[in-house]
């Protein structure tokens, strides 16, 4: 045998997909019950095994030699076999210091409140010490008893900065449960979470409703085993390599879930999602539709509004708990905070939205058979939709186009226009003195080259007529993600291309190749008021500068 996983139940576990992308070994999957762990252990004929959680006591007598923080946790979750002997490491101290990094905290001077004295809350605690938190607050115990602070702990670590939560409060099934109150800890500026499932605990929704920087506890879960698999290969994987490797299984284990109005295509471009994601679509109306054997408006006819939502709030709880699931959402699903907060848990809330013009009544939408009452739910709802979604996309064009914008949200890319304006295709020929000796496709390439470094996709256009690049702002509503403009001499003339900036509703930066001009005619910028921000006088690498900006 080589390298591997040793548990009790391994088949189709995350633990395995995450080995299967890292790609260098085959890794297998040894299934032992607690009784076969002995002996597996005492004929050790392996290189390397993780070891999951539940039998890394069973296996710590067997191993001679200990890595430092393994030694001084007196536990290991990585075993390797060399000259002879068993050594142990562990993964989960490298894993919390990969998290702290991602999220930039320092520990440094810090006050650190870790909950949980368990294996991870020891290695939490052996982390904080060397990297020089200035006090350490541990909250012991792990049974349903000490799982929440009492006032006498708040009172102690009331001026807690840094929060690393290693206790099971919060793990599925008890979705509910959150070890603390962040109202009572006010100097909170980190938390970070251990537990993967749910991918986001009571605890890290509460801290995102703060403002407060977090990090769930996936990412901290896929570390561990990647460390683990540097040890079996004496290799080292980069933080590109780990990140792609997280990425990939959080969009795997995620849910979509698409919500807004009625006839905003939810059940449509959930379709095509889950055509292309080769996951499954879960409509909630349909199936509150077959819970109770009638249609929508039927319930509403015999049984009223109140006991559908009540119905459509079990179908909600029961797909929540669910992955890898497309959800397309009835309208009104997100009414109430319990189903928001249960689609959060393990989904990705995107807020379909389309124009009001585009919504049209229909006779199976009790709430939605009119223009009136359409135009009112709009009204309504609109607040909420915004204000509970974790993205927004604008539905206007085809399943496919939206799709493709979704698909760009989960691996976290970006798609950019560069526009410029007027006679900025003669780069290189006009007053090369003054705005450089570079050509409009040098600069085309160069923009190119630097969005190939990024990952960021970037499309160029550029016009001398006002009425083409006002077309072209307009039609980045919905589509981009940012626009890096030129505009030329419009910038002092152009109260339509300001318009245009300001109904697409993209994050716009400026750009201009040199500082301006202080002609009299060039005090007024119009363009200036739609622009996140301007760049000027850096030449053409002001172009770079500003995507820079964007993606940041």
């Amino acid at each position: 045998m080589g390298y591997g996983l040793l548990g009790e139940k391994l088949s189709g576990t995350l633990l395995q997909k995450i080995f299967d992308k890292i790609g260098k070994n085959k890794y297998e999957m040894w299934e032992r019950t607690p009784e076969e762990v002995d002996a597996f252990m005492k004929e050790a004929v392996f290189l390397g095994a993780f070891v999951d959680k539940a039998y890394r006591e069973k296996v710590l007598s067997y191993v001679e030699n200990f890595s430092r923080e393994a030694e001084l946790a007196g536990s290991v979750n990585t075993i390797i076999y060399r000259d002879g002997h068993l050594t142990g490491y562990h993964t989960e101290y490298a894993a919390l210091e990969s998290v702290l990094r991602r999220m930039g905290l320092d520990l440094q001077g810090k006050k650190v409140l870790i909950l949980g004295d368990g294996e991870t809350g020891k290695i939490a605690r052996i982390l904080a010490t060397d990297k020089g938190a200035s006090q350490i607050f541990q909250i012991p115990g792990d049974g349903n008893e000490n799982r929440k602070m009492d006032d006498s702990a708040y009172t102690e670590c009331v001026d807690a900065e840094i929060l690393i939560q290693t206790s099971s409060c919060g793990m599925n099934p008890n979705l509910e449960d959150c070890p603390v109150d962040l109202e009572r800890l006010p100097k909170i500026e980190g938390v970070v979470e251990t537990i993967w499932d749910p991918l986001r605990t009571t605890l890290v929704l509460e801290a995102e409703k703060r403002g407060i920087p977090v990090e769930g506890g996936l990412y901290f879960f896929v570390t561990q085993a990647i460390y683990a698999a540097e040890h079996f290969l004496n290799a080292t994987f980069d933080d590109e390599k780990i990140e792609d490797i997280y990425r990939r299984i959080l969009n795997e284990r995620r849910n979509l879930v698409l919500v807004g109005m009625s006839q905003v295509g939810k059940t449509t471009v959930g379709t095509t999602l889950s055509e292309r994601l080769h996951k499954e679509l879960k409509d909630t109306d349909r199936l509150v539709i077959a819970k109770e054997g009638c249609e929508i408006t039927d319930i509403f006819a015999r049984r009223g509004e109140v006991y559908f939502r009540d119905v459509e709030s079990e179908v909600v709880r029961e797909v929540a708990l669910e992955h890898e699931l497309i959800i397309a959402t009835g309208g009104g699903a997100v009414l109430r905070e319990e189903n928001v907060e249960a689609l959060k848990k393990n989904g990705l809330i995107i807020f379909l939205d389309r124009p009001l013009d585009q919504i049209t009544p229909t006779d199976d939408r009790p709430l939605a058979d009119t223009v009136e009452k359409i135009y009112g739910l709009f009204r309504a709802r609109y607040p909420i939709y915004k204000s509970i979604c974790d993205k927004h996309v604008i539905n206007h064009l085809s399943a496919d186009i939206v799709t493709d914008k979704i698909l760009r949200i989960m691996e976290n890319k970006k798609k950019l226009l560069v526009l410029n304006g007027p006679c900025l295709n003669m780069l290189g020929i006009r007053e090369p003195d003054i705005y450089g000796y570079i050509g409009y496709n040098q600069l085309y390439r160069k923009i190119q080259v630097h969005a190939m470094e990024l990952g960021v996709e970037v499309e160029c256009y550029q016009s001398n007529h006002e009425g083409d690049l006002v077309d072209k702002i307009l039609k980045a509503y919905g589509v981009m993600d940012g626009i890096v403009i030129n505009p030329g001499a419009y910038a002092y003339t152009s109260l339509a291309m300001l318009d245009a900036l300001r109904i697409a509703d993209v994050p716009t930066v400026e750009v201009h190749l040199w500082e301006e001009e202080k002609d009299a005619f060039r005090q007024t910028n119009y363009i200036r008021s739609a622009c996140k921000d301007v760049i000027a006088g850096h030449g053409t690498d002001g172009y770079l500068e500003a995507i820079d900006l964007l993606m940041k």
